[in-house]
């Protein structure tokens, strides 16, 4: 099967009067509506927070059709327990 990874993009210049996490939304959107393949999302280590993906992000890129993991690197457990509320 073929699919892309696609690292949280954290030199995204935000958008005037417009959160990050809207910024972050709309990038992969434009992605997942341009490409025809499944998508992967990375959130590396050390990535500064406001480009984290959070519970409410994950939420909203999960309805997406072809958004299907996620790969969150952190030694945080507690970080996993919103994100799998999310997923549900």
């Amino acid at each position: 099967m073929d699919a892309v990874v696609i690292v949280m993009p954290s030199a995204l210049r935000r958008e005037e009067g417009v959160p990050i996490s809207e910024t972050i939304f709309r990038y992969f959107k434009r992605v997942h509506d341009a490409i025809d393949l499944p998508i992967a999302i990375y959130n590396p280590p050390g990535l500064e927070e406001e480009y984290r993906v959070t519970p409410e992000l994950l939420g909203r890129l999960l309805k997406l059709d072809r958004i299907w993991g996620l790969k969150y690197s952190t030694t945080d457990m507690g970080i996993f327990t919103g994100l799998t509320l999310a997923s549900e």
